[in-house]
């Protein structure tokens, strides 16, 4: 039976995308590759090669942008042995370019080849998040025209629609210092600061495309979970009524959120 277009498209994707390379596949078979013929001055190993190298530099410069700061934590080749593990793994499966790195986090946390190393994976997850933050769409923030109307009673009554573009990331280590200050030649790593009061980590986008952070304690953070949820005020009070304390310590904070801009709106 004559091979089908289908049959030809697999074999050349084997081909390009295999971390064996052509060399060593054309070694392991002569035949490995009957769809490109040799031309004078460039062999069939060569030119497959052209297609090869193409599709890898091509993935390894989008994740180089979306991963800035881990490239230069690990170094240059540290990084692109990291590349070639993650597309061993997972193939691209998206023609949108965005999503790359997508399973990148899960990677980097389930290999033990990386994952003894903390600061690395909270690095690959904070930057992943910050990808998929600067896609999302900007909010105005309404809560501010809505607050003086309410009432004290219709406040506690009220649900919250939190900034579509946050994320959040438990981490003690400061590393949104150092992704703030990523294009600078010379980061410290090994003075990397700490934050043990304020363990979790809130990104997300400024109109203008910026990206801010904010550190939150575990009462704070467990506040955002829950109003992030779109349970009412009240509600919360009461599912929290064991962890009192925590919740009133982060009460102030509800104002100084909706002033930033991070409650977009009241229900």
């Amino acid at each position: 039976m004559p091979e089908t277009l289908l049959d030809i498209q697999t074999q050349l994707l084997k081909i390009f995308t295999d971390p064996k390379g052509p060399q060593q596949l054309s070694e392991e078979s002569e035949n490995f590759c009957r769809f490109v013929e040799g031309q004078k001055g460039a062999t069939t190993v060569q030119r497959a090669s052209v297609y090869a190298d193409a599709y890898f530099l091509r993935i390894k410069e989008v994740l180089e942008n979306d991963f800035e700061l881990t490239q230069k934590y690990l170094g240059g080749s540290k990084f692109h042995d990291l590349v070639v593990s993650y597309l061993q793994r997972h193939h691209p499966s998206s023609p949108n370019a965005q999503r790359l790195g997508a399973h990148l986090p899960g990677f980097v946390e389930s290999e033990a080849e990386w994952n003894s190393d903390s600061t690395l994976v909270n690095i690959v997850r904070m930057e992943w998040l910050i990808t998929e933050v600067v896609f999302e769409a900007y909010q105005e923030n309404l809560a501010l025209e809505k607050l003086p109307t309410l009432s004290p009673e219709e406040f506690a009554s009220s649900s919250f629609e939190v900034d579509s573009t946050h994320r959040m990331l438990r981490t003690v280590e400061l590393i949104e210092d150092l992704w703030m200050a990523r294009s600078s030649e010379s980061l410290d790593f090994e003075g990397l600061g700490q934050d043990i009061a304020k363990p979790w980590l809130l990104m997300r986008r400024e109109r203008e495309g910026r990206i801010t952070f904010f550190r939150l304690t575990e009462g704070e953070a467990l506040l955002w979970q829950h109003l992030s949820s779109g349970q009412k005020l009240s509600e919360i009070c009461e599912d929290l009524g064991d962890q009192v304390e925590l919740v009133a310590e982060a009460m102030p904070e509800l104002g100084n959120w909706i002033q930033l801009g991070l409650i977009k709106n009241l229900k």
